[in-house]
């Protein structure tokens, strides 16, 4: 699986060199993608507790 998100990875640095060049008519000189995975956290309390 790792090696099918590189590819994609680089597919879409492609893609976004292109729609830079071709469409906003900008020169990028290098292209780079940020992360931008956010880590989930969680905080469990009940709402109500019986007893």
């Amino acid at each position: 699986m790792g090696q099918k998100d590189i590819i994609s990875k680089r597919v879409f640095k492609r893609i976004l060199v292109d729609v830079a060049t071709y469409i906003f008519n900008l020169q990028l000189a290098t292209v780079e993608l940020i992360e931008t995975e956010q880590q989930r956290i969680e905080d469990r309390r009940a709402d109500l507790l019986t007893g």
